[in-house]
């Protein structure tokens, strides 16, 4: 009887370890799903934000100096920032699309 007792607790004990097994690896996969897609969320949210800022120091530079600036290094400034703002854009447009 103490043998079929004990076989009965090992039989059970290993099934609660076999589901607790399966939901502790389905949780990890669920939060891992979550962690992506909240990442996912920040990196588009730091590249608008990163397109703002550009965008603002654009405007800002052209307010002051007009379209067309004399200076070359002003040129060269609004032709990177130009750039940077592009290719932002492009990354932003394509993490949209996902």
């Amino acid at each position: 009887m103490k043998e079929k007792l004990t076989f009965i607790i090992a039989i059970l004990t290993i099934i609660s370890i076999v589901f607790g097994g399966f939901f502790w690896i389905e949780g990890r996969y669920a939060l891992s799903e979550e962690l992506k897609k909240v990442q996912q969320r920040l990196d588009y949210k730091i590249l608008n934000d990163q397109f703002q800022a550009i965008s603002e120091i654009i405007w800002k530079i052209k307010d002051r100096v007009g379209e067309n600036p004399k200076n070359q290094t002003i040129k060269e400034e609004l032709q990177k920032l130009e750039s940077d703002k592009e290719s932002l854009r492009i990354k932003i447009e394509s993490m949209e699309k996902k």
